[in-house]
């Protein structure tokens, strides 16, 4: 009676087929790319509107770049909040 030795490397494979692991490839690829590119899209409206905050609140640009920071940095923090709230 022969016996079949199982490899140490087929012990440790999935059982589920190769092309189920990426079945959202795409969708995956196109929302990380729309996310980058609404990043992109707001932080260029606050560029522009740098100066017209400048001039009706009147304030210098140290206290305008405040408002950037503090913006793009709440964005950030909302978002590693959702991300960790729906583990």
């Amino acid at each position: 009676m022969a016996t079949t030795a199982i490899s140490s490397s087929a012990a440790y494979t999935s059982a589920a087929p190769a092309d189920d692991r990426y079945k959202y490839k795409y969708l995956i690829a196109i929302s990380v790319t729309l996310a980058a590119m609404l990043e992109l899209i707001d932080t260029s409206i606050v560029n522009v509107a740098i100066p017209h905050m400048m001039g009706n609140l009147g304030a210098t640009l140290d206290e305008i770049a405040w408002v950037r920071s503090c913006s793009s940095s709440s964005r950030r923090s909302s978002a590693a909040r959702r991300v960790r709230s729906e583990r």
